[in-house]
């Protein structure tokens, strides 16, 4: 019980200072797991509160007549528990849920995903240039809908772990 009060108290009333007074990043991301060739890149808005962020993120791609577009949104919390020197930066973690939409046509065979979990990351926010990196795990659960031989839609859950390399530039 005493852990759970020390954990309460070291998270509440945690102030997550913006970048040089700028709230709203665009950036981009590199992603891997076990999705294969679908999202491997794709570009993102985020906003920063004083405990929360919100991220938009978005991919769009198509090679060898493999298409994808999709589209989510995260609700981050914001925990700046790693103590560093400030000319070090910055180096917020962070929690919360994700989920989304996207369709993807793989040579005629297609389909729509519906997609959520949870992600969580650290954030390097660089000490002199309004820049963050961060690095994220997302473990997520996608239902695939995908139009069946008789004609009719077909449903299969899919499990997934994706890691992510960001890159923002704090504008807004």
């Amino acid at each position: 019980m005493k852990k759970l009060i020390l954990l309460i108290t070291l998270f509440s009333g945690i102030s997550f200072a913006q970048v040089q007074g700028k709230d709203g990043a665009l950036g981009f991301w590199l992603q891997g797991g076990t999705n294969g060739w679908a999202e491997w890149y794709g570009v993102d808005y985020k906003h920063l509160g004083s405990n929360t962020a919100q991220q938009i993120y978005g991919t769009l791609s198509y090679y060898d007549k493999k298409f994808t577009v999709s589209g989510y949104f995260g609700y981050y919390f914001l925990y700046n528990v790693i103590k560093a020197d400030a000319s070090a930066g910055k180096f917020p973690l962070y929690w919360g849920p994700y989920g989304g939409l996207g369709y993807w046509n793989d040579h005629g065979h297609g389909g729509v995903a519906v997609r959520g979990g949870a992600t969580g990351g650290i954030s390097w926010l660089l000490p002199e240039l309004p820049i963050d990196i961060a690095l994220e795990f997302s473990p997520v659960v996608e239902y695939n809908f995908e139009k069946g031989d008789g004609g009719g839609w077909e449903g299969l859950p899919i499990s997934f772990l994706y890691f992510r390399l960001m890159f923002h530039y704090y504008m807004f």
